[in-house]
This record gives structure tokens, sequence and C-alpha cells, in this order.
């Protein structure tokens, strides 16, 4: 197997590494291919990867839920590298979905269908740096925001 990483970006070459050495353990042997940032975004844009396997980042902004990965790696993206047909009718009435509890079992539906058909290696890495002065006790997270009604002062 061979797989593209972009060279640029530091750390997905970092996790490109380790996922061949951890792969390497089992006996399944993935040859890197490095490439600059433009050529993999020209790869990725028309779907045009030579290799078996290529990284990429699950982009879930600015709603911060599953839809636009799910889209973006589905039979809805221009030039689909991925296409599962019977994922679309479920994304699709995701996007039009108003209530909040049932747009959430859609996605969840989608997300089950793809992890049973496990077409990547999901990784997740997420850094948030924040600082706070003194005069707070705390200050929670909801993914990468502030909950400012949560935050405590001493």
């Amino acid at each position: 197997l061979s797989m593209t990483v972009s060279a640029n970006e530091m750390t997905m070459s970092l996790f490109a590494q380790r996922i061949v050495q951890d792969l390497a353990e089992v006996n399944i042997e993935i040859e890197l291919l490095p490439t600059n940032g433009i050529q993999w975004l020209q790869m990725y844009n028309n779907a045009s990867f030579k290799t078996d396997l290529f990284n990429m980042a699950w982009n879930s902004a600015p709603l911060f839920d599953a839809s636009r990965p799910l889209e973006y790696t589905s039979c809805l993206r221009y030039r689909p590298f991925f296409c599962e047909s019977s994922i679309i009718p479920i994304l699709e009435e995701a996007q039009v979905e108003l209530d909040e509890m049932k747009r959430l079992e859609l996605l969840r539906q989608a997300q089950r269908k793809v992890h049973d058909i496990a077409p990547a290696i999901f990784l997740f890495e997420h850094v948030i740096h924040a600082a706070f002065g003194n005069k707070l006790k705390s200050v929670p997270f909801r993914l990468t925001v502030p909950a400012y009604d949560l935050i405590e002062s001493r």
C-alpha cells in the first residue's frame, strides 16, 4: 500500500508516520509518499490521488457537527473519492432538518453507516490554547468556544 501525505502539514505528516509504524506492527506495510501542500490540494480537489491512501482533516467547522465532513467524504462531493449511495438520502434529509434532535439522529445514522463500511482510519487531535487571569476559578469550553455561562469567578 502507499499513502500520499502533505509534507507541509507537520502534524499530519507525523500522524501519517505513526500510522505507518502502527500498521507495520500488524504486518501492513505502507510506503509514505510526501508531496507539497499545493500538489496535495490539487489531488484532493480533483480526487486524483495515485496512492491507496491519503491524509485529510475531518473539518467540522462552522457547525461543529458531522454534516460537513460527511458531505465532503460522500457522493455529494464534487468528484467524490468515496461514494456510498445509501448515505445520500440521510445526508440530504439532515441538510434541511430544522429540529436539532432529529438532525442529530440523522447524522448519527450516516456516521454509523460510514463506521460500518470503514473507508478510513479516523484519528482525532484537537488542541486549544486558552489563558485566563487569577480572578477566574474555571473557564469550561463547549467544543472550541468558552462556555461563558459556566465561567466561575473566585
